[in-house]
């Protein structure tokens, strides 16, 4: 045999002990890359749950700064006051109370545009 065969076949016995190491190597080394994977997929996801959360959490307290300044001109209407100070005279309107009152004005208000533009329409037959 000359060099030539020798190197040739020592060339293709590294490629293939290469190949297996590389093959051993992938497949012990499957579950630990998977697993780095999911991981990085379920931190992705779990940043967009935070960033939705915050968002959220900046709507909500908008909307409760708002509530709260609606709350505290109507409790200090129809309330019964904080406590720190007497109210002359204790009156405290029952809520359904108000919302019915509102409902009956919010009808004759509507009533009343009704009658008014069906005597201001001319005819136009006439």
């Amino acid at each position: 045999m000359n060099d030539f065969c020798s190197v040739f076949e020592n060339t293709w016995s590294m490629n293939r002990t290469s190949a297996i190491i590389i093959t051993l190597l992938i497949i012990f080394t499957f579950p630990v890359w998977f697993g780095l994977g999911i991981g990085l997929f379920g931190l992705i996801i779990g940043l967009i749950g935070g960033a939705i959360g915050i968002v959220a959490g900046v709507f909500g307290a908008v909307i409760g700064v708002i509530a709260g300044v609606f709350k505290a001109i109507f409790h200090g209407i129809f309330g019964w006051g904080n406590g720190l100070h007497p109210n002359f005279p204790d009156f405290h309107f029952n809520g359904y109370v108000f919302l019915s009152l509102l409902i009956l004005a919010a009808i004759i208000i509507s009533k009343g545009i009704e009658q008014h533009s069906a005597t201001n329409i001319s005819n136009p037959c006439a």
